[in-house]
């Protein structure tokens, strides 16, 4: 992300203006873990501006290794605190890494279109909720391409994103049509809805409600 955009949410993170984050794991994740992992254990997982959300501590205490990518300092300082969980900082070229002591979960503050997908490495899975409906739109076509660059051979990956009106709604979390998912991801992954819900009229993290017919649409990407 851009300066800006990490002002932006470094400003939110500072004011605790977080309506976004969860205290406990994600429905669509707990409900649909099978489809990502075929019942496999020691699985090596992707939470793109991951927050401080506890998806990550869910998935490690299920014996899979997690990474995750955010901008804000604050907001991985307070999960490792709220986790109670130990950690180790070391600094690398464009990055701060923190990682438990069995490095099975890594946290890198960075950049997320800058740091090199090879220093990421190679993932079976990757569970985006509120990364893609995030980012800027002009920058989608950058963040799939570094999705698809970081997913092993076999990757599976759950999106959530947000159907509704752009013009009553622009956000955080912004509109993604099916189209344009479609759009970006098809030449890599077969792409399925496997769920949603209704957000309409959902308080919004300032108080404000979500606007009428409102979906939180789940895909499942299977890489071809």
């Amino acid at each position: 992300m851009g300066d800006d955009r990490v002002e932006y949410w470094s400003k939110r993170w500072g004011n605790k203006d977080i309506g976004w984050h969860k205290t406990g794991v994600n429905n669509f994740l707990s409900n649909h873990i099978g489809k990502l992992t075929d019942g496999k254990n020691n699985l090596a997982f992707l939470i793109p501006l991951c927050g401080k959300t506890i998806d990550m501590k869910w998935l490690y205490d299920l014996g899979h290794t997690v990474v995750g990518i955010e901008g804000v300092e604050q907001a991985i300082l307070d999960f490792f605190k709220e986790q109670s969980l130990e950690y180790v900082r070391t600094e690398g070229a464009g990055f701060s890494l923190f990682k438990t002591p069995d490095s099975r979960l890594k946290i890198y503050l960075t950049d997320l279109f800058k740091i090199p997908t090879n220093v990421l490495g190679k993932f079976d899975a990757i569970w985006d909720r509120g990364s893609l409906v995030a980012i800027y739109p002009k920058d989608r076509e950058l963040y799939a391409k570094r999705m698809k660059e970081v997913a092993a051979d076999k990757c599976k990956y759950l999106v959530a994103v947000m159907h509704h009106d752009p013009e009553k709604f622009a956000g955080p979390p912004r509109n993604v049509f099916k189209e344009e998912l479609f759009k970006l991801y098809e030449d890599t992954f077969n792409i399925e809805e496997i769920d949603r819900i209704s957000r309409a009229n959902v308080p919004l993290g300032d108080g404000t409600l979500f606007i009428e017919d409102s979906w939180e649409v789940l895909y499942l990407l299977r890489h071809k």
